[in-house]
């Protein structure tokens, strides 16, 4: 079990701390393989994807198949993951839905809160940006076509958001290759495939895992500042269209992407509060998406640089 862990957060940006480092904040992720406890009857429910979470607003349980996650209060810095090997899915799938649920309960405890975005910044800039949306919204498709063109990337994915100095939201990328599907790749010709190619996830079979680096050396950037967000949705249509949205617009949209800033109480206030900093750090816009993000080159690079301030 430690070596797939292991394994698994070598698939992050996440770097191993010396022994006399020193942690402003810690929180122990435990993982066991055997059954979970039993779920209090007397906990709030709401549906999770793959599962469902229990709580009574200070400890959380969520169960995922016959397998569970213990988020335990504030105070304890606990969180505690069983996974149950009952036969019903792969041991390294179970526990690879479930560490990612126990991690970012864990991160959100430390003061980093998930969002999910492609993170880019264009050259000589600061002036990062982050696509947001659900997996199937063109993220991907963006960081691809945004590092052909000289981008610096964070990852395709997965941002972790970070206040700073009480005043404004850094960002960070977790997952360290790129997710692509096989008509993104055929469509944006990535280079160097072969040599980029990694190990398939099992959680995410349908699309292939290409080492960034390889694909684009010396573009990775290991943190932005976002002055604007993109909101995509894939319309099949010819030309791209790019409406400005209002911060209540953005925010809204954030919180519909966020829903643990909702669920997750001891760390909700904390959590609003960056999500809110980054809506007014912002300037945000609703991009639909047309064929012209894939088949011509060098454009999206001109949509999102004609609307991300310096």
């Amino acid at each position: 079990s430690a070596r797939w862990v292991e394994k698994f957060i070598a698939a992050w940006h996440f770097e191993r701390a010396s022994s006399d480092e020193g942690f402003r904040e810690g929180c122990v992720v435990e993982v066991r393989r055997a059954v979970p406890p039993p779920v209090p009857h007397h906990f709030q429910r709401f549906d999770i994807s793959n599962g469902i979470c229990y709580t009574n607003q200070t400890t959380s349980h969520l169960a995922v198949g016959n397998s569970g996650i213990l988020v335990h209060a504030p105070e304890s810095r606990l969180v505690e993951i069983w996974v149950n090997e009952d036969g019903r899915e792969p041991f390294s799938l179970a526990l690879a839905r479930l560490f990612f649920y126990g991690t970012q309960a864990a991160l959100r405890r430390c003061g980093l809160f998930e969002l999910h975005a492609a993170g880019v910044a264009p050259p000589d800039s600061d002036a990062g940006v982050l696509i947001v949306g659900a997996s199937g919204s063109g993220k991907s498709t963006f960081a691809v076509r945004l590092a052909q063109s000289g981008w610096r990337y964070l990852t395709d994915d997965v941002i972790m958001l970070g206040e700073e100095d009480g005043s404004r939201v850094s960002a960070h990328g977790l997952r360290r290759v790129f997710s692509l599907t096989e008509a993104t790749i055929t469509s944006c010709a990535p280079p160097h495939l072969e040599r980029a190619a990694r190990a398939p996830l099992e959680c995410d079979p349908r699309k292939r895992q290409l080492d960034p680096l390889v694909m684009f050396p010396s573009a990775f950037s290991r943190r932005c500042l976002p002055r604007a967000l993109f909101f995509p949705v894939i319309t099949g249509e010819a030309a791209s269209r790019v409406t400005r949205l209002s911060q209540p617009e953005a925010m809204a949209r954030l919180l519909r992407m966020c829903p643990w800033s909702s669920y997750d109480a001891p760390v909700a206030r904390r959590h609003l509060r960056v999500l809110s900093l980054l809506a007014r750090q912002c300037d945000s816009y609703s991009i639909e998406s047309g064929r012209d993000i894939v088949e011509r080159p060098g454009f999206a690079a001109e949509l999102l640089a004609a609307h991300t301030k310096a």
